[in-house]
């Protein structure tokens, strides 16, 4: 509004320059934020949502790798803004007009110029926290605008201002027939358990009576029995087919090679479990440990085997990943080439794979629930268990933490389990996706795990 414009002209003591003009009286403040569905990172859940209420911080902090961001604060926000001469000791009369106009990243922004007269003033890129401040002249306002919308804003091609090629950033994903996909293998991002990537296979399509407001999916959904043993409606847009090489899908068909792997050497595991699913965060669960949220698909694809044989298995496998002398050595990982939202790293380490089928455990044990864990487990898989606890506590960094007493970890949880004080808790998804806000009935449901193959 006019109004808010002179106070802007107030608080500078300038003229509004006039291509700044034209920009705030089309929007007052202006947030985009382009996500190569190309990347590693790119989450449809996440990424697939417009939202025209103004966001009251950066884009810049929101989950995901963005390919492209352009935040142009409110015309009042702008109008506070401390000039960047301010923020040093040393005057400098071309500092003194210059603001922070973009900020899209923790240590870049594209600083404006003001107060010279011209109608379309200068824009510069800073780096390193304002440290490398090139001096005016590199981009006028428009310039700099037009760069950032002609190449997605990607911060790779600020400098550059080479526009890439749209089959370049396509994400090259196998594509979803639904007049073939029931009974087909599929993926899925489960947003009630850490985001992480589930496998199963498709039951049915439904047509949803209505859709979550903050939604901007079809309402075609796609009943899902996942290899965990819950049934759960997916939109079709957020569900993936594996890729032929799915590291995954390859070894929940091979159960002996699965097998093989699991009680093989600590390298070949980790080089054919590596790629499986990464882990990111942990989230806490009622009443109990935090749990990678890498654990679900691993106790998903050791759910093929009766749970007394996969918790033996992959104590096996825990205690061989800690016990290399390379544990902590960082590797490549080959990840799958359309997995729907590819991990931050492309690297990991075997302590944090042993950490992550260490939750897979948990959940295993959850699952079953036995009213008595050692005697379920047995004496060989109890031994090695308590071995992997007391190694864990032994390389310990904090002194006097002992993390075989911490119920809020996995170990302290399979520690008290083992010594017959299991606390309840509940693995249920944290505010997952239901099927009743669809309108259809709610089939978020799990089963008992079971012995029989799957089928």
């Amino acid at each position: 509004s006019d109004d808010e414009l002179a106070r802007w002209e107030r608080a500078r003591g300038c003229p509004v320059p006039v291509e700044l003009l034209c920009l705030y009286r089309q929007a007052n403040g202006l947030q985009l934020r382009w996500v190569d569905t190309a990347d590693e990172t790119y989450d449809p859940e996440r990424d697939d949502k417009t939202s025209f209420v103004r966001v009251p911080w950066g884009l810049y902090d929101q989950g995901g790798q963005a390919a492209g961001l352009l935040d142009v604060p409110p015309i009042d926000v702008l109008a506070e803004r401390d000039t960047i001469g301010s923020q040093f000791e040393d005057g400098d009369a071309v500092l003194d007009r210059a603001v922070v106009f973009d900020s899209f990243g923790e240590s870049e922004d594209a600083v404006l110029y003001f107060g010279d007269g011209a109608g379309d003033p200068w824009v510069s890129v800073a780096s390193d926290h304002l440290a490398d401040l090139p001096p005016p002249g590199e981009h006028t306002l428009s310039q700099y605008l037009n760069h950032v919308l002609s190449t997605w804003a990607s911060v790779w091609y600020r400098r550059a201002g080479e526009p890439r090629r749209l089959d370049e950033v396509l994400r090259r994903r196998t594509a979803v027939d639904p007049t073939r996909l029931v009974g087909e293998r599929v993926m899925y991002i489960d947003a009630g358990r850490g985001h992480s990537i589930m496998h199963g296979r498709a039951l049915s399509l439904v047509d949803a009576r209505r859709t979550p407001s903050s939604w901007l999916f079809a309402r075609t959904l796609v009943e899902v029995a996942d290899d965990l043993g819950e049934r759960i409606y997916v939109p079709l847009r957020s569900l993936f087919r594996p890729d032929e090489g799915d590291a995954y899908e390859r070894l929940w068909a091979d159960r002996a090679a699965l097998r093989r792997i699991l009680e093989g050497p600590a390298l070949p595991m980790f080089e054919q479990l590596a790629p499986v699913a990464e882990s990111r965060k942990r989230s806490g669960h009622s009443g109990g440990p935090g749990l990678h949220d890498a654990a679900w698909p691993y106790a998903a694809l050791c759910a093929i085997e009766p749970a007394e044989l996969a918790v033996h298995l992959l104590g096996v496998a825990v205690e061989t990943l800690l016990g290399d002398a390379q544990v902590n050595v960082w590797r490549p990982i080959t990840w799958p080439r359309n997995l729907p939202r590819r991990p931050w790293r492309t690297t990991g380490n075997m302590a944090t794979l042993a950490a992550a089928l260490l939750d897979a455990v948990v959940v295993l044990v959850v699952r079953r629930n036995p009213p008595h864990v050692a005697a379920w487990l047995g004496p060989d898989t109890t031994r090695r268990l308590r071995g992997v606890f007391s190694l864990k506590a032994a390389r310990e960094p904090l002194r006097g933490y002992d993390p075989r007493t911490d119920a809020s970890t996995g170990i302290g949880f399979l520690s008290s389990a083992l010594a017959g004080k299991a606390p309840s808790i509940s693995l249920a998804p944290i505010d997952p996706l239901r099927g009743v806000e669809f309108g259809v009935s709610d089939l978020r449901v799990l089963r008992p795990l079971s012995n029989e193959p799957p089928t």
